[in-house]
């Protein structure tokens, strides 16, 4: 997935999309120390569940080594990924009302869950929590 940012001058006034592509890990460090720029969001930011399948059980959450999934609509597909964009773990043609999900090997932490069903796509936070 893909994030797009645009960049404001205060002296123009005008907006420039910042196309440089940065590809990198979680754990990594990418380039220099710079000088922090502040954010202003000119829009709501937030995930639109309009018109698709909320009939859909994701528990327990946080979970600790398996998450469950339950949908009154065929589940298509699952993916799970870090903040960052990074796909962690996908599951697809499962065809299926329920999915079990071992989440043993997660690092404690947020991730986010997408799940495709027949009637259209959820996307849910979903946290992990210290396997104790």
């Amino acid at each position: 997935e893909n994030l797009s940012f645009r960049l404001k001058t205060p002296a123009k006034h005008t907006e420039e999309e910042i196309t440089e592509e940065l590809i990198f890990k979680t754990d990594e460090i990418f380039g220099q120390p710079m000088v922090p720029m502040t954010l202003h969001l000119s829009g709501a930011t937030n995930i639109d569940e309009t018109g698709v399948d909320q009939t859909i059980s994701i528990y327990p959450n946080p979970v600790n080594n398996e998450l469950q999934i339950v949908s009154q609509s065929k589940i298509k597909s699952v993916t799970l990924s870090g903040l960052s964009g990074n796909r962690i773990q996908l599951l697809s043609n499962i065809s299926e009302y329920n999915l079990k999900l071992n989440t043993t090997s997660l690092v404690p932490g947020m991730y986010m869950l997408k799940v495709e069903t027949s009637k259209g796509i959820v996307i849910r936070k979903l946290i992990k929590s210290n396997n104790r």
